[in-house]
């Protein structure tokens, strides 16, 4: 068992090392105006809106919440958009475009103030309080279109009930003096829209939020200053669930949310996919994309991370092999079996899962769980978030933050939701949990410790987050603070 915890220690360090920086590849990590850290795709659980299916994406990693004077605009000159594969081939059917506007105020020269005669534009993006309903004191102005694309070409959404198709950001949280009450100045930018084609509004939110994802980082860096075995399971030193393990918990992220009715999304099966890009307006050259979460950081080896970042899911053919074969377990077992026997007394030939072609993280990545969230087209493997949109959400307060491999099917990898531990959840995947479920894709003997409650300590539930749309907290004010010890 000992043996075992230096095992695991290492898996956790070797995966978060990657995983915590939200820049998985070396070309969106120089560019995090157009990183997409994590999208997430699930059944509303709002009282009332179980018949719509939210689907987001986050960009711009690691905000500090006192990033002023400039805080962190999304750029006006790449398409940020939420794709829906609806037979998955890896090519959308359906796309929801935001196309971003910044403009100075007071007809592009912001805000002014006479100086012994001159009028001259102040140093700063605000110039006073701003309250909803007020932005005299706002001389930075952020809008943006959201188009929805199809194969029958463009149109764009509008404000429910007119024609307005322009759409306001709210300024970032620079703090509790500039925005004596910003959840309420944040919320007059929820909006009700009409998407082109559908008969039911559905909603839009663009702006920034807290940081939903959860993970500690700060103690790996310290040595591997804890045990990754959940100390509730009875493991001596097994660490415990913590909040305060969440490093990155005072940091602010931008996001990109829609709410769309579940009869504009689905085709001919109610399985849908998701998958998010970003890419240059001029030239149309991908910058970023993202489906399930860790795949790029865990699995696709470091010289092919931007050739995956930059290419569509059908595309992925070639680089396939790094999940159906996956190289990480591989490097685990090649460092500690010897060292499991000796200790354990065992005879494991590896301690990596054996089933190849991985069936399990085949299932999970790139055609969908058999019974659950299946979606494949022949023989195309893509990574997509496959979302069943037949199955009812599970109410927030009941949800369990390890989704399907704990039972609830409404969970990751069936979608995900901002509760959902994905840490954890794929770390157990790809050491084998699968195998120890009956799904049929591998069996227990595939994957020796596949059965272990690996963590990383930062816990990650539903009710730690709002139960409504966008389904994330207020961001993290600039005045602080900043760090759980403060």
């Amino acid at each position: 068992m000992r043996a075992f915890v230096l095992i695991t220690l290492l898996l956790s360090v070797a995966v978060l090392l990657k995983a915590s920086s939200h820049g998985e590849a070396p070309g969106t990590a120089s560019a995090p105006q157009t990183d997409c850290t994590d999208v997430y795709a699930f059944r509303s659980y709002e009282t009332g809106r179980d018949a719509f299916v939210t689907i987001m994406a986050n960009w711009n990693p690691r905000e500090n919440s006192y990033g002023g004077p400039n805080f962190y605009p999304l750029s006006d000159k790449h398409y940020y958009e939420i794709h829906i594969d609806q037979t998955g081939e890896g090519k959308p059917e359906i796309t929801y475009q935001f196309v971003f506007h910044n403009e100075l105020s007071n007809n592009g020269t912001g805000i002014t103030l006479d100086i012994s005669g001159f009028t001259l534009p102040i140093a700063l993006k605000v110039a006073g309080q701003i309250t909803a309903g007020n932005n005299a004191a706002l001389g930075f102005l952020e809008y943006y279109r959201l188009n929805v694309v199809t194969a029958a070409g463009s149109s764009p959404a509008t404000i429910s009930g007119t024609t307005t198709n322009f759409f306001q950001k709210p300024f970032d949280y620079a703090g509790t003096k500039t925005f004596p009450n910003y959840t309420a100045y944040a919320d007059q930018y929820k909006y009700n829209v009409d998407f082109p084609g559908c008969a039911t509004a559905g909603r839009v939110f663009v702006g920034q939020r807290r940081e939903p994802f959860v993970i500690n980082i700060g103690k790996i860096f310290d040595l591997i200053n804890f045990v990754p075995i959940d100390g509730a399971s009875g493991f001596p030193g097994g660490i415990t669930q913590n909040a305060t393990n969440n490093i990155i918990y005072y940091t602010n992220i931008i996001t990109t949310a829609i709410e769309v009715p579940i009869s504009c999304l689905v085709g001919s099966s109610d399985v849908i996919g998701v998958f998010a890009t970003s890419r240059s307006i001029r030239g149309g050259r991908q910058r970023a994309r993202l489906a399930n979460p860790l795949v790029n950081e865990l699995l696709i080896g470091l010289k092919d991370k931007d050739r995956w970042s930059r290419r569509n899911p059908g595309g992925d053919k070639n680089l396939l092999k790094y999940i159906m074969y996956p190289t990480f377990p591989a490097i685990i077992s090649l460092l500690f079996v010897d060292a499991v026997n000796g200790v354990l007394g065992t005879n494991f030939n590896t301690i990596a899962p054996t089933n190849f072609p991985r069936a399990d993280l085949i299932a999970t990545f790139l055609t969908g769980v058999p019974g659950l969230n299946h979606l494949q087209n022949g023989t195309k493997y893509v990574d997509i978030m496959r979302l069943n949109t037949s199955i009812a959400p599970t109410a927030r307060d009941t949800q369990n933050s390890f989704g399907v491999i704990a039972g609830d099917g409404a969970g990751y990898p069936n979608g995900r939701r901002v509760g959902d531990d994905v840490i954890d959840i794929t770390l157990r995947v790809a050491m084998g949990v699968l195998c120890h479920l009956g799904l049929g894709v591998c069996s227990p003997s595939d994957a020796v410790v596949g059965d272990q409650p690996i963590t990383d300590g930062a816990p990650s539930a539903a009710t730690d987050y709002p139960d409504h749309f966008p389904y994330m907290h207020t961001p993290n004010p600039g005045d602080g603070p900043y760090y759980y010890n403060n």
